[in-house]
């Protein structure tokens, strides 16, 4: 369920209201560039359900990605990411 769905961010998580639009672009643009297979759409849908908390939710919280994505994208994203830090990213 997202924002406007009954969705609201959990206590302590970041939300991107206001003047946050310019870092809502940002993070949406960094995912679709460094994770292959993920569109604009699905990058717009993580950010708006997690907010720039979206990196912690995918390492601390992946049941929470599956809440909003198909399971299958879900999968891909969340193996990319481990993949990614295993390589050293951040």
């Amino acid at each position: 369920m997202l924002e406007g769905q009954g969705w609201r961010p959990k206590q302590g998580e970041r939300s991107l209201e206001g003047n946050g639009q310019a870092k809502r672009r940002e993070i949406i643009s960094q995912l679709t560039k460094r994770y292959s297979g993920i569109g604009a759409k699905t990058a717009e849908t993580l950010v708006k359900a997690f907010g720039a908390d979206v990196y912690r939710v995918l390492d601390d919280e992946p049941e929470r990605v599956r809440e909003v994505l198909p399971e299958g994208r879900a999968s891909r994203i969340l193996e990319a990411r481990r993949e990614e830090l295993k390589a050293g990213g951040e």
